[in-house]
C-alpha cells in the first residue's frame, strides 16, 4: 500500500463545506482577500 497515492476516506461535500477549515477559507476571502487553490496552498500560505 503506497501511503502517497491511497485515499482512505474523504468526507462528504456537505461536511467539507461546513468544517471549521472551510470557514476559515471564507474568511480569509471575505476579510483578507486571499484565494487558495486548494488545502497544500492554505497550508503553505503563511510561509510564502
Amino acid at each position: 500500500m503506497s501511503t502517497e497515492t491511497d485515499l482512505l476516506w474523504s468526507p462528504s461535500r456537505s461536511a467539507a463545506g461546513s468544517s471549521n477549515i472551510a470557514g476559515f477559507v471564507r474568511w480569509l476571502s471575505g476579510a483578507r482577500g486571499l484565494s487558495f487553490s486548494d488545502y497544500t496552498e492554505l497550508w503553505r500560505w503563511p510561509w510564502t
